[in-house]
């Protein structure tokens, strides 16, 4: 489980450049400035979330408790699902001008605050490993 949640982080941060050179070169000029910043917000949320999932799973490598790895793994989860709603959702609302997608982007925001709750709350559970 681990392996494939690395695996789509990794995924998502090449994904990110993708997108990102793909907006600086080749969409910048047929958009509007709106839909260009979005498009670049949407590019850098995903690199930063990809490299923050990748630091989360260094931590899932030591000596921590069950519980608080579950905490972890749980934090990687919901930002790989707010990832590719909330970029995701920007990218093909942008690229199709399909707007009927527009509620999956909120949605993928929420998923990314879950996220960090939930890492916030493993950062305050014990760690009986950690305390023996």
């Amino acid at each position: 489980m681990i392996r494939i949640c690395v695996l789509i982080a990794a995924t998502n941060g090449l994904i990110s450049m993708v997108m990102g050179a793909f907006g600086a070169h080749m969409l910048k000029l047929s958009v509007t400035p709106s839909q260009y910043d979005f498009f670049t917000s949407a590019s850098n949320y995903q690199l930063w979330y990809s490299v923050c999932t990748v630091a989360i799973f260094g931590l899932i490598r030591t000596n921590i408790s069950p519980s608080v790895e579950n905490f972890l793994k749980s934090t990687c989860w919901l930002f790989q699902v707010g990832i590719i709603l909330f970029s995701g959702g920007i990218y093909i609302s942008i690229l199709t001008d399909i707007k009927l997608l527009s509620f999956v982007i909120p949605t993928g925001g929420v998923a990314l605050m879950l996220g960090w709750i939930v890492f916030i709350l493993a950062t305050l559970r014990k760690s009986e490993r950690a305390s023996k």
